[in-house]
């Protein structure tokens, strides 16, 4: 069984990237560290695009881009994030499991959860009130992993962000290419605001 544990400058950047763009599938990459075979620790997100989620050669760039910055930084791609208009589009988690960049990722998909307000249900299933976070998520593989926060101030963090409009400050690759000044693989103004808050 393994354990992912996610920070909350990822947890916080997947809400924002699909705040900002909220009539928009938007995707991304989840970097971190796998200390041992077991643990995978999320900690930072890398929001790629808003406007065409394909597999496409701008993926593909996006995906050597991001590699490059993660062995600079000592860290890896451990995930991949996606966030649909369409709650019943899953095409593209097939396509990029199927990607070179990802061939050696042997982790579980996150399921999707909404929250309507009475309780939390699994898109597709319904297994009560807890959040996704403390739910065990199994791939059919039957390999299985928990998913927790990694303390218990992300969720208040993310919704301070959320009401102070800080997805203004999160770019994407997309964003980049319309804006070379643009930085989308730190994002440095957006994790200085989650450092503060």
């Amino acid at each position: 069984m393994s354990h992912f544990s996610i920070s909350k400058p990822a947890y916080s950047k997947i809400v924002l990237h699909s705040l900002k763009f909220p009539s928009s599938s938007v995707h991304g990459v989840l970097l971190g560290t796998n200390t041992d075979p077991s643990t995978v620790r999320v900690t930072d997100a890398v929001p790629i695009g808003h406007a065409s989620i394909s597999t496409s050669a701008m993926l593909d760039i996006a995906l050597q881009q991001i590699s490059i910055y993660a062995q600079k930084c000592e860290i890896m791609i451990v995930g991949y994030y996606a966030s649909y208009e369409n709650i019943n589009q899953n095409k593209l988690c097939i396509s990029v499991s199927e990607n070179s960049n990802f061939k050696n990722l042997d982790i579980p998909t996150l399921n999707a959860y909404t929250n309507p307000g009475s309780g939390w249900t699994r898109v597709s299933d319904s297994f009560g009130s807890e959040p996704p976070a403390e739910k065990t998520l199994a791939k059919q593989s039957k390999h299985t992993a928990s998913c927790t926060f990694e303390n218990s101030t992300v969720i208040a963090t993310t919704k301070k962000l959320v009401q102070e409009n800080a997805q203004k400050l999160l770019h994407d690759f997309d964003d980049h290419l319309g804006n070379v000044s643009l930085d989308w693989l730190q994002n440095s103004k957006l994790n200085n605001l989650i450092q503060e808050s």
